[in-house]
């Protein structure tokens, strides 16, 4: 008996290392044409304001606005308004800002109720920091911000406060190409 079943490890282990390399090449196929950097951004996990830990993945195949800021940074709180602006107009087009904070969730979350905003917030701290040098922030800066077509590409950044009417007409001629 025991010689008939020595083979059943090695066929389960064989099974499941054709499943992992299958889901594997899927999964690659899925973001061929991601940029590293979005690859990187999806594999983040951050707080929102409440504290609950969220996937930024789940905004995977949409265009994002990811815009990295803090609770002390006059800039950054003054495009704010802008940002809403931007995600409520372009939302239901797949258009998404994320806001992605030096800050803990308890500074955001003070932050968001005294100034509300449409569009959701992260408190990334130090590793917010990391991911925006990932995304070509080489000059460590807030606010910084990163467009990223559905495709997960990068198609534009802006350092410093941003410019409502540029981002206006980026996101338009993003909307005007159909994903791949």
């Amino acid at each position: 008996m025991k010689k008939k079943s020595h083979w059943i490890l090695p066929v389960i282990v064989i099974l499941l290392m054709g499943a992992s390399l299958l889901q594997n090449k899927l999964s690659t196929a899925k973001n061929a044409g991601a940029s590293p950097e979005a690859r990187y951004l999806f594999a983040a996990n951050f707080p929102n304001a409440q504290g609950k830990i969220q996937s930024l993945k789940q905004w995977e195949g949409k265009i994002i606005i990811a815009n990295f800021w803090a609770t002390w940074c006059a800039p950054c709180r003054e495009e704010m308004p802008e940002l809403s602006q931007i995600h409520d107009k372009y939302l239901d087009k797949g258009v998404v800002v994320l806001g992605i904070a030096t800050d803990s969730d308890e500074k955001i979350n003070a932050y968001a109720k005294d100034k509300p905003v449409s569009y959701p917030l992260f408190a990334g701290e130090m590793e917010a920091m990391n991911l925006s040098g990932v995304l070509g922030n080489n000059k460590g800066v807030v606010p910084y911000t990163v467009i990223f077509d559905r495709n997960g590409r990068i198609v534009r950044t802006y350092f410093g406060r941003i410019n409502q009417a540029a981002i206006d007409k980026d996101v338009s001629e993003l909307l005007k190409v159909q994903p791949e």
